[in-house]
């Protein structure tokens, strides 16, 4: 295979993933390999080989360049100067995920240099090795790797970036993933032997918010005697042998001295035992996978688990959230064992299921009845059959759930192909939906870091959209990602409002059908359709926005409100209060409301039907207390009703446009908001 052409884009290391095709970085040989990496050969189960391995750095980051066989010896053959200035540009090689479970540099992927990858120096021209030299220049390797310290060969950890546990089935096809939850149950532990190992695994279920699974932990098996457990006499003789006092003496250590009779217990890793402890406490596992043994199993190694007070600052308000969740959440009723059970005590809980030929069957057991109390109506015999009712806590109960029309759940399956994800450099950033013959919406703050003439033009090379984004996982689709027009058509920075205008697929596809009905604000319930969290498309059904016709006095007393709280409750910033929602009485008006969505939904269109048509009232823009959706106090949560999110109103949007005196803003805002619906 010939080399590839050399692209012409320089992207800095912590840019790169695995959607971009065309990129060249430009770095310099940084030698931090660990013992197993610098290792030439290897072998294992299914083939032997060499391999080589070096530690890529810019200003941004590090990563790791690895190769195998023939393409690593062509790579060991270059006169490659390391740790002396030299630059290199680097294109072409194949931007995998990196293993979570193997060592890492603190980036998400990692380069596997292929033969169509380039390698060339910033200045000069690459020189081949000469001979004889190849085993001189692994001698200065490793003693180059003796000589740094131990910050370059420690071990660093990926990005923690959890998934949500709703999503877990769909990271069948992934290498790893990272979760974040609660643990509700723990497992004894149990011994498990395989040829080579010895180990204990102990089964634990974990919730978040959006549901919970079951992950099997494991650690490797450690035999050790307790100095406990010796006699006065044995432990001076045992530390004359050791000058270092210790609690459990390992195999090897009570064998040395004597003692390997008495190794009669097992001890499991303390930290496995600390998982009881940890039972209802915020836990994150990282690089865990999905393992076929008999049935797919979540499988994760302890030594990857991260305790709450050791989560990385990003993960410290979803930590939050997740116990505000947990404290919110019904707890399981107890049954007293005397007296007598009412009506949803009995039917709740004397409910089983019991299986049959022909399925499971729903079998209620009834208990002996109980003679009434003097001076009740029909004194004795056996109870009357009562028509079986469900309690309102049991699983297929109606009662807590409203119904919805059909029509609504098409109208808003149709709003939802007009809804895309937006990237940046090739990772999602917010949301947009399409309006016109062949504009994009979205807010300004999403697109800010492509805008490069303010404000008249994006780096569309930069940028993108994907629709029909409704699997996390799903393995993108080229014919639903647009690129855009470097001309901006229109900018608004006081309503947060973008429009992009979208370029013809090469491949013919036709745009994603636009909204093109929008309304007025008012008391009708709202639908939001969106990317929270960056991920696939959710609704947010049901928003009733705060909004009055009497805005003066009866939304801004509300906003004074939580501002007086806010000054009270939240610490101080360099020794001065902050009033964290002064932002929702900056003009111009802003539109209040309670949704589920956070950060990665900007950009989202709020509906509401009118006449079975979908009608576009409100955008997300944002939310507050920042201080909460940042993390900042982790100590300081805030209750759900004192979280506000805000948009701007359609109609105050066509307005500006409308009287802004251009005639080429006021033609765009008549092929925008096409239909009005009062």
């Amino acid at each position: 295979m010939a080399q590839s052409k050399e692209p012409k884009k320089i992207y800095d290391i912590a840019k790169l993933t695995t959607k971009l095709k065309h990129w060249k970085i430009r770095v310099k040989f940084k030698l931090s390999l660990t013992p197993t990496e610098k290792k030439k050969e290897f072998k294992n189960l299914n083939k032997s080989g060499r391999h080589c391995a070096y530690i890529l750095e810019d200003e941004s980051g590090q990563i790791r360049l690895f190769a195998f066989d023939d393409i690593a010896t062509r790579l060991e053959s270059y006169d490659i100067q390391m740790d002396d200035g030299q630059e290199y540009f680097i294109w072409g090689a194949e931007i995998k995920v990196a293993d979570k479970g193997f060592y890492s540099y603190g980036h998400k992927y990692q380069l596997k240099f292929l033969k169509s990858a380039g390698i060339r120096p910033v200045e000069g021209e690459l020189s081949m090795k000469e001979n004889g030299a190849t085993s001189s220049a692994t001698a200065s390797t490793s003693h180059i790797a003796k000589t740094t310290g131990a910050e370059d060969t420690k071990k660093i950890k990926l990005a923690f970036d959890p998934v949500p546990l709703e999503e877990v089935e769909n990271y069948k096809s992934e290498p790893h993933f990272d979760v974040l939850g609660i643990i509700k149950e723990c497992s004894v532990p149990e011994h498990k032997q395989q040829e080579t190992s010895q180990f204990f695994v102990k089964n634990m279920r974990l919730i978040d918010t959006t549901g919970e699974v079951n992950i099997s932990v494991s650690a490797k098996k450690k035999i050790e005697l307790p100095v406990e457990d010796l006699t006065s006499d044995e432990l001076q003789s045992c530390f004359k042998k050791k000058k270092k006092k210790k609690k459990c003496l390992s195999e090897k250590e009570a064998g040395e001295l004597g003692f390997l009779e008495k190794m009669d217990k097992v001890h499991t890793n303390q930290k496995l035992k600390k998982l009881t402890e940890l039972k209802d406490k915020v836990i994150g596992l990282v690089g865990c996978e999905w393992k076929e043994y008999g049935k797919d199993v979540i499988c994760a190694k302890l030594k990857n688990l991260i305790e709450e007070k050791e989560l990385p600052q990003s993960s410290l308000a979803k930590a939050r959230k997740l116990k505000e969740f947990d404290e919110q959440r019904p707890k399981p009723s107890r049954r007293k064992e005397t007296g007598k059970k009412n009506l949803d005590q009995l039917q709740c809980a004397d409910i089983k299921a019991e299986p049959s030929e022909s399925g499971t069957q729903i079998k209620k057991e009834t208990s002996a009845p109980e003679k009434s109390p003097k001076g009740a109506t029909g004194a004795t015999g056996p109870a009357k059959p009562v028509t079986t009712r469900l309690a309102c806590t049991h699983p297929f109960s109606k009662g807590t759930h409203k119904q919805k029309d059909v029509m609504s759940s098409e109208v808003k399956t149709n709003v939802s192909r007009s809804v895309g994800l937006i990237h940046i450099d090739g990772d999602p950033e917010g949301t947009g939906f399409r309006v016109g013959e062949k504009y994009i919406v979205t807010c300004v703050h999403v697109i800010k870091s492509v805008i490069n003439v303010f404000p008249n033009f994006i780096d569309c090379e930069r940028i993108t959209i994907e629709f029909e984004r409704k699997k996390y996982n799903k393995k993108e689709d080229p014919l639903q990602i647009f690129n855009f027009v470097p001309t901006i058509a229109y900018l608004d920075i006081a309503v947060d409002f973008a429009v992009l205008e979208l370029v013809c697929h090469h491949a013919g596809v036709p745009f994603p059908p636009a909204l093109t009905f929008f309304g007025d604000v008012c008391d009708m319930e709202i639908h939001f359709v969106g990317h929270p969290g960056c991920r696939q498309m959710k609704e947010d059904s049901d928003v009733i926005p705060r909004w009055s016709p009497n805005h003066d006095n009866e939304i801004i007393p509300y906003i004074k409100e939580l501002a007086e709280w806010s000054k009270s409750y939240f610490p101080k910033v360099n020794g001065e209060v902050v009033d964290y929602y002064s932002i929702l009485l900056e003009p111009p008006r802003k539109i209040l409301f309670h949704t589920s969505f956070d950060l990665g939904s900007s950009g989202s269109p709020g509906v509401i039907i009118r006449d079975d048509m979908p009608c576009v009232v409100v955008m997300l823009s944002g939310g507050t207390p920042s201080c909460y959706y940042q993390g900042l106090f982790p100590d300081h949560p805030v209750e759900d009703c004192k979280k506000v999110e805000y948009g701007y109103a359609m109609s105050n949007i066509y307005e500006r446009m409308r009287d802004s005196g251009n005639r080429d803003i006021l033609n765009l805002a008549e092929k925008i908001f096409e239909k009005w619906i009062c």
